[in-house]
Protein backbone atom coordinates (compact mmCIF):
# COMPACT_ATOMS: atom_id res chain seq x y z
CA UNK A 1 0.00 0.00 0.00
CA UNK A 2 1.13 3.61 -1.03
CA UNK A 3 1.08 6.51 1.50
CA UNK A 4 1.15 10.07 -0.32
CA UNK A 5 2.29 12.95 2.06
CA UNK A 6 2.24 16.67 1.75
CA UNK A 7 3.49 19.20 3.98
CA UNK A 8 2.55 22.78 2.68
CA UNK A 9 4.23 26.12 3.91
CA UNK A 10 3.37 29.49 3.34
CA UNK A 11 5.51 30.40 0.56
CA UNK A 12 6.47 33.19 -1.55
CA UNK A 13 4.73 35.69 -4.42
CA UNK A 14 5.93 35.31 -7.95
CA UNK A 15 6.72 39.12 -7.60
CA UNK A 16 8.27 38.72 -4.12
CA UNK A 17 12.62 40.03 -3.70
CA UNK A 18 12.46 36.75 -2.04
CA UNK A 19 11.47 34.68 -4.66
CA UNK A 20 15.28 33.22 -6.13
CA UNK A 21 16.31 32.61 -2.78
CA UNK A 22 13.32 30.54 -2.03
CA UNK A 23 13.80 28.82 -4.99
CA UNK A 24 17.48 27.76 -3.71
CA UNK A 25 15.81 26.82 -0.60
CA UNK A 26 14.11 24.37 -2.31
CA UNK A 27 16.72 23.03 -4.35
CA UNK A 28 19.12 22.62 -0.90
CA UNK A 29 16.28 20.80 0.58
CA UNK A 30 14.59 18.70 -2.07
CA UNK A 31 15.17 19.81 -5.33
CA UNK A 32 17.13 16.97 -7.02
CA UNK A 33 18.98 13.79 -6.48
CA UNK A 34 21.76 15.73 -4.35
CA UNK A 35 19.47 17.19 -2.41
CA UNK A 36 18.96 16.79 1.38
CA UNK A 37 15.77 15.12 1.20
CA UNK A 38 16.73 13.02 -1.55
CA UNK A 39 19.86 11.66 0.26
CA UNK A 40 18.88 11.03 2.87
CA UNK A 41 14.98 9.36 2.78
CA UNK A 42 15.59 7.96 -0.69
CA UNK A 43 19.37 6.89 -0.70
CA UNK A 44 20.26 6.07 2.81
CA UNK A 45 17.04 5.12 4.44
CA UNK A 46 15.58 3.29 0.78
CA UNK A 47 12.64 4.53 2.73
CA UNK A 48 10.66 6.41 0.06
CA UNK A 49 10.04 5.97 -4.21
CA UNK A 50 9.93 9.63 -4.16
CA UNK A 51 10.66 12.51 -2.13
CA UNK A 52 10.97 16.55 -3.09
CA UNK A 53 10.37 20.27 -2.41
CA UNK A 54 8.67 22.61 -5.19
CA UNK A 55 7.81 25.82 -4.43
CA UNK A 56 4.94 27.42 -6.00
CA UNK A 57 4.02 30.93 -6.34
CA UNK A 58 0.78 33.33 -7.53
CA UNK A 59 1.30 37.39 -7.81
CA UNK A 60 -0.09 38.04 -3.98
CA UNK A 61 1.48 34.28 -2.69
CA UNK A 62 2.54 30.85 -2.39
CA UNK A 63 3.24 27.54 -0.83
CA UNK A 64 6.40 25.89 0.10
CA UNK A 65 5.39 21.95 -0.68
CA UNK A 66 7.47 19.12 0.58
CA UNK A 67 6.44 15.78 -0.86
CA UNK A 68 6.82 12.43 -0.23
CA UNK A 69 5.45 9.20 -1.86
CA UNK A 70 6.26 5.94 0.38
CA UNK A 71 4.54 2.74 1.75
CA UNK A 72 2.24 2.74 3.99
CA UNK A 73 4.38 1.19 6.52
CA UNK A 74 7.62 3.74 6.19
CA UNK A 75 5.44 6.59 6.37
CA UNK A 76 5.69 7.51 9.59
CA UNK A 77 9.69 7.08 9.84
CA UNK A 78 9.78 9.38 6.23
CA UNK A 79 7.36 12.10 7.97
CA UNK A 80 9.72 11.88 11.20
CA UNK A 81 12.87 12.54 8.87
CA UNK A 82 11.21 15.41 6.68
CA UNK A 83 10.85 16.95 10.28
CA UNK A 84 14.16 16.02 10.99
CA UNK A 85 15.95 17.44 8.37
CA UNK A 86 14.14 20.86 8.17
CA UNK A 87 14.66 21.24 12.15
CA UNK A 88 18.55 19.75 11.47
CA UNK A 89 18.82 22.73 8.08
CA UNK A 90 17.43 25.21 10.26
CA UNK A 91 20.07 24.89 13.37
CA UNK A 92 23.05 24.32 11.38
CA UNK A 93 22.71 25.61 7.96
CA UNK A 94 24.10 24.35 4.48
CA UNK A 95 27.93 24.33 3.34
CA UNK A 96 28.79 27.01 0.52
CA UNK A 97 29.57 23.65 -1.80
CA UNK A 98 25.27 23.21 -1.61
CA UNK A 99 24.57 26.97 -1.96
CA UNK A 100 26.71 26.86 -5.00
CA UNK A 101 25.59 23.68 -6.60
CA UNK A 102 21.72 24.95 -6.33
CA UNK A 103 22.14 28.48 -7.51
CA UNK A 104 23.87 26.89 -10.21
CA UNK A 105 21.14 24.34 -11.17
CA UNK A 106 18.26 27.40 -10.55
CA UNK A 107 20.67 29.37 -13.22
CA UNK A 108 21.29 26.20 -15.66
CA UNK A 109 17.51 24.87 -15.43
CA UNK A 110 16.05 28.45 -16.39
CA UNK A 111 18.44 28.86 -19.26
CA UNK A 112 18.05 25.48 -20.62
CA UNK A 113 13.92 25.77 -19.70
CA UNK A 114 14.17 28.43 -22.29
CA UNK A 115 15.44 26.70 -25.39
CA UNK A 116 12.47 25.97 -26.90
CA UNK A 117 10.25 28.53 -28.35
CA UNK A 118 7.27 27.24 -26.54
CA UNK A 119 8.96 27.07 -23.31
CA UNK A 120 10.57 30.95 -24.08
CA UNK A 121 6.95 32.06 -25.49
CA UNK A 122 5.43 30.69 -21.76
CA UNK A 123 8.08 32.53 -19.52
CA UNK A 124 7.45 35.58 -21.49
CA UNK A 125 3.43 35.07 -20.94
CA UNK A 126 3.12 34.20 -17.78
CA UNK A 127 6.16 37.29 -17.15
CA UNK A 128 3.71 39.40 -18.40
CA UNK A 129 0.88 37.95 -16.91
CA UNK A 130 2.20 37.68 -13.11
CA UNK A 131 4.64 40.88 -13.05
CA UNK A 132 3.28 43.16 -15.88
CA UNK A 133 6.81 43.09 -18.01
CA UNK A 134 8.47 40.68 -19.68
CA UNK A 135 11.88 38.82 -17.48
CA UNK A 136 15.14 39.64 -19.41
CA UNK A 137 17.44 36.06 -19.21
CA UNK A 138 20.45 38.53 -18.25
CA UNK A 139 18.36 39.88 -15.54
CA UNK A 140 16.60 36.81 -14.62
CA UNK A 141 20.29 35.72 -14.16
CA UNK A 142 21.98 38.80 -12.37
CA UNK A 143 19.01 37.95 -9.74
CA UNK A 144 19.71 34.43 -8.70
CA UNK A 145 23.52 35.29 -8.70
CA UNK A 146 22.95 37.91 -6.61
CA UNK A 147 21.13 35.65 -4.12
CA UNK A 148 23.26 35.44 -0.42
CA UNK A 149 23.17 32.19 1.79
CA UNK A 150 22.57 34.16 4.77
CA UNK A 151 19.60 35.14 2.59
CA UNK A 152 18.47 31.46 1.65
CA UNK A 153 18.74 30.80 5.25
CA UNK A 154 16.13 34.25 6.48
CA UNK A 155 13.97 32.84 3.44
CA UNK A 156 14.18 29.09 5.41
CA UNK A 157 13.27 30.41 8.60
CA UNK A 158 10.27 32.91 7.55
CA UNK A 159 8.93 30.02 5.60
CA UNK A 160 10.02 26.72 7.51
CA UNK A 161 9.89 27.92 11.43
CA UNK A 162 6.21 29.14 10.59
CA UNK A 163 2.90 26.65 11.25
CA UNK A 164 2.32 24.25 8.20
CA UNK A 165 -0.32 21.79 6.89
CA UNK A 166 -0.29 18.54 6.35
CA UNK A 167 -1.89 15.83 4.44
CA UNK A 168 -1.62 11.79 3.41
CA UNK A 169 -3.58 10.09 0.99
CA UNK A 170 -3.39 6.69 1.19
CA UNK A 171 -4.91 3.41 2.94
CA UNK A 172 -4.50 3.54 6.86
CA UNK A 173 -3.14 7.08 6.69
CA UNK A 174 -5.33 7.93 9.69
CA UNK A 175 -2.68 6.45 11.95
CA UNK A 176 -0.10 8.97 10.99
CA UNK A 177 1.61 11.78 12.96
CA UNK A 178 1.73 14.74 10.85
CA UNK A 179 2.63 17.60 13.12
Amino acid sequence: MEAQILLGFKGKSYASPDYYASQILASVLGGGMSSRLFQKIREEMGAAYSVYTYPTSYPGCGVYAIYAGTSIEQAQAVIDEIQHQVKLFLDKGFTDKEFVQARDQLKGGYILGLESTSSRMSSIGRSKLLLGYANEIDTVVEKIERVTREEVMEIARKVLEGPYAAAAVGRKVDTLHLQ
